[in-house]
């Protein structure tokens, strides 16, 4: 038991400085951040506390088990990450087929992420995503910048709700958001070439129009086109405002059928417009 203790604990002390060194801050602090409290204006009712309670308490023995098996040779103890898989699984689709807080829903994301756990279940993971996307683009949330820079929610959302990412971009148009799923999208990592532009310096408070090196928006941009679903980002670069040449530059690369801006907003149109079922009088 000894043994199990002390594993344990160097297997929690590496975390805590894995944490603290991505998120900029005292790992304790983060934690109560994403499950301390409710964090979504919803009434805390006695039924609600107690499916709260009951998540977080699953969460925490997956935790437990997880730091476990992370201070072993994962190579030997394939049977018992699997357990772990199953349990992120069921955790995370009762999570999302309920109403947990999305501080709990994070918290749980965040958890199995970690653990390298997110291409195990494409529709849980998708679930999560897409709740999480609704909830955290709005530049005016709090937590916003903190989202946009959680590489392995950032991870999540990529590899598995292109779409609704994109979609999400369009509205929010951040080019710290933007700049962190292309990281994702393709390597070597784009960001450098917002960093490393002369006259454009990667600063989270402007807008993707406002970098001055229209070259490296160009093949940043493009990269991202090849990556997710090119004619949604035409939509992106058209609803950003971006320049007229890089549109068409990616529409010569990804939709030769498509000439003009025009054509973008006309395909777009349809792409936005409901489906009705046809009727037969």
């Amino acid at each position: 038991m000894n043994t199990f203790v002390e594993e344990s604990n160097e297997a929690r002390a590496r975390r805590k400085e894995r944490f603290e060194r991505d998120s900029g801050g005292p790992v304790a602090q983060r934690f109560s951040e994403l499950v301390i409290g409710g964090q979504d204006g919803l009434t805390r009712t006695p039924a609600r506390e107690k499916d709260r309670n009951s998540l977080l308490s699953a969460l925490e023995k997956l935790r437990d088990r997880m730091k476990v098996l992370q201070s072993k040779d994962s190579r030997s103890s394939g049977d018992e990450w699997e357990e772990v898989t199953r349990g992120f699984r069921r955790l995370t689709m009762t999570a999302t087929s309920g109403s947990a807080e999305r501080d709990v829903l994070i918290a749980i994301y965040e958890s199995a992420a970690d653990a390298s756990l997110c291409a195990e279940d494409v529709k849980a993971y998708s679930q999560v995503s897409t709740r999480l996307l609704q909830d955290f683009y709005q530049p005016d949330c709090p937590r916003y910048k903190e989202f946009c820079t959680n590489r392995a929610l950032l991870h999540g959302l990529v590899k598995w709700n292109p779409r609704q990412l994109i979609l999400g971009l369009k509205d929010a148009g951040h080019l710290e958001f933007v700049t962190s799923c292309i990281s994702y999208a393709r390597k070597p990592d784009p960001l450098r070439y917002f960093e490393t532009a002369k006259g454009a310096p990667y600063d989270s408070s402007k807008r993707l129009t406002m970098i001055a090196a229209a070259e490296i928006r160009k093949r940043a941009l493009m990269q991202f086109a090849k990556a997710f679903l090119s004619l949604e980002l035409a939509y992106v670069a058209h609803a950003l405002q971006t320049d007229s040449e890089i549109v068409l530059s990616l529409l010569e690369e990804t939709r030769p059928d498509l000439k003009d801006i025009n054509s973008i907003e006309n395909e777009e149109l349809q792409f936005r417009r409901p489906k009705t079922k046809k009727t037969h009088t």
